[in-house]
């Protein structure tokens, strides 16, 4: 399902960004709105946003260490 997840990373490079483009299963008449959290400790050290489209959302983070992992939440 498209409207809630966990989405954890292995092998972070503290130093750079990461990105991350996730595809929706289905394609949404207009850009929803992805809210991410921190999920556990490696996360919340983090600093991140989030950008949609009707068929994707990319994540893009800094930091955290090896494994830092985030709940994401879908609202059209």
């Amino acid at each position: 399902s498209d409207s809630r997840g966990t989405i954890t990373t292995t092998g972070t490079n503290n130093g750079t960004n990461t990105v991350l483009t996730i595809t929706f299963n289905m394609t949404y008449e207009e850009s929803p709105t992805v809210v991410i959290t921190a999920a556990n400790a490696n996360a919340q050290a983090c600093t991140y946003f989030v950008g949609s489209s009707t068929t994707t959302f990319t994540f893009t983070f800094k930091g955290g260490g090896a494994t830092p992992s985030f709940n994401y939440m879908i609202l059209e």
